[in-house]
């Protein structure tokens, strides 16, 4: 979930977490994303030990799936790639429909299972066995050595699949939220607030929140659901709370030129509404008001560029990204803003130096991984 497939970056959880960490502390957060779909435990814990460690972060958040203990060089147990009944009418009809009888053909056949008879196996995913088992070494692995150098290990369950079936979270829940805790993970679990907020909406089904019926990737709506779990699990939790508030104290107190302004409070809240039903034009003369009594806000100047941005006036948008980059000199986001807009432009070289200056910034913010 954490790569963000089919979405823009800015709306994968990952910058959406560390942009509300950033304004609930008042100082720059640096996030950096290690994601790489298909990756299973052992890689992951490989990947932290050769690359992440470089980076000395201060958490590192690992996004857990199901299929985490299958082996690197597999499918899941049943995998039905995703353009699996794709047709030439174009008909998402069909395509459920072939990928239904799918499903049953395969529950209805040997699943292709390395690890032996002992691999236990319930909707495709794993639960125990020997893989499983090596799996949680790994996970338990990947702790100790966060441990080890300082850093706060973090794991996200996401999973909204099976949300009445009482097996499932008694296979794939509740043990091992036991078993990572025990590891030495701050762990959270969103399958009790998946099943409270689709029953409080009145799903009957996770839909809203894939990219289709056909595709259960996660979409915009579930990475901001995700993002607002972690962000109330990072700032409530007693040990990551204390780690945040001891690296923003190293900054000074937090200041908002918004702070106290209501009349400005205000407007941020109506442009920011116009923003996100598309109304871009409409926002930026009330971030423009905003800056004018306000001009050292970042929040106003990154959201008048992201508006001059979504408004298709790009000249307008770098400038204002540039303003937003002299105010906040750290802000990667604005930089790869800026490249985004090249890249759009078909000015490719000047997106590469943006995107290579921007990760060069000789910065100290707090770091996420």
């Amino acid at each position: 979930m954490s790569f963000g497939w089919g979405l823009d970056y800015e709306n994968t959880y990952g910058e959406i977490l560390r942009e509300k960490l950033q304004h609930s502390l008042g100082v720059p957060v640096e996030l950096k994303n290690y994601s790489v779909p298909g990756y299973n435990s052992f890689q992951e814990r490989a990947l932290l030990e050769s690359s992440v460690l470089k980076t000395d972060p201060d958490i590192v958040l690992l996004n857990y799936t199901h299929n985490d203990p299958d082996p690197s060089d597999t499918m899941p147990a049943g995998y039905i790639p995703p353009e699996y009944g794709d047709n030439f009418l174009h008909s998402d009809l069909v395509k459920l429909v072939l990928r239904t009888l799918r499903v049953r053909l395969v529950k209805n056949s040997p699943l292709f299972d390395q690890g032996g008879e002992d691999e236990k196996i319930h909707t495709h995913f794993r639960y125990a066995g020997p893989l499983y088992d090596a799996h949680i070494n790994e996970l338990r692995r990947f702790a100790q050595v966060a441990r080890e150098n300082g850093i706060i290990p973090v794991a996200i369950n996401y999973c909204p699949y099976g949300t009445s079936a009482i097996s499932h979270h008694e296979r794939f829940h509740t043990p091992f939220e036991e078993r990572l805790k025990d590891s030495g993970f701050v762990y959270y679990d969103t399958l009790p607030r998946h099943r409270s907020y689709m029953k409080e909406l009145g799903w009957t089904n996770h839909f809203p929140f894939t990219l289709s019926e056909t595709d259960a990737h996660p979409n915009a709506r579930a990475h901001e659901f995700a993002a607002n779990l972690l962000h109330e699990l990072l700032t409530q939790n007693q040990e990551t709370s204390a780690k945040l508030q001891e690296l923003a104290s190293a900054y000074g107190p937090p200041s908002d030129p918004l702070t106290g302004n209501s009349h400005a409070a205000e407007l941020f809240r109506s442009a920011v509404a116009l923003m996100q039903q598309d109304q871009f034009t409409d926002a930026i003369p009330l971030f423009k008001e905003i800056l004018e009594t306000n001009p050292d806000n970042p929040s106003a100047q990154m959201k008048l560029a992201e508006s001059y941005q979504g408004a298709r006036q790009f000249d307008s948008a770098v400038n204002a990204y540039r303003e937003a980059i002299r105010k906040q000199p750290d802000s990667l986001k604005a930089r790869i803003s800026i490249a985004t807009i090249f890249h759009q432009l078909g000015q490719h070289e000047k997106a590469l130096d943006e995107l290579e200056e921007g990760f060069n910034i000789n910065a100290n913010p707090i770091i996420l991984l």
